[in-house]
């Protein structure tokens, strides 16, 4: 279970790094749905920093909502309706890879704005 973690964390990582796409990840609903919830709840994390649990999981789903009907609306115009999954997979599977230095930068921010102060970076 862990090596297969360890794998799709790497493909993720490579599609950051633009040496895959989202036509290398299998066409899997349990994936699109663990990465899809998984998105969610880490959405939710990060607006913990700053917001109630409420505010948060409300941003959260909209964000996801409007994530996935975008992608759904521009595929169709495209004509890759059928690659829905995998680009969903794939990009909140990146995503999900970025959320942990974005954790830090909205801690750091959130610090900064509460006790006034500016940053030199």
């Amino acid at each position: 279970m862990l090596t297969n973690l360890n794998r799709l964390a790497s493909a993720f990582w490579e599609i950051c790094l633009l040496r895959r796409g989202p036509q290398d990840l299998p066409d899997s609903v349990f994936l699109f749905n663990f990465v899809v919830t998984s998105y969610c709840l880490l959405g939710i994390g990060i607006n913990l920093v700053g917001f109630k649990f409420e505010e948060a999981c409300v941003l959260s789903v909209a964000m996801t909502t409007l994530l996935l009907l975008s992608l759904k609306t521009l595929l169709l115009i495209r004509g890759y309706g059928h690659r829905m999954r995998q680009t969903v997979t794939a990009l909140m599977g990146a995503s999900i890879i970025l959320f942990i230095p974005a954790l830090a930068l909205r801690i750091w921010f959130h610090i900064i704005e509460r006790s006034d102060a500016q940053s030199s970076l």
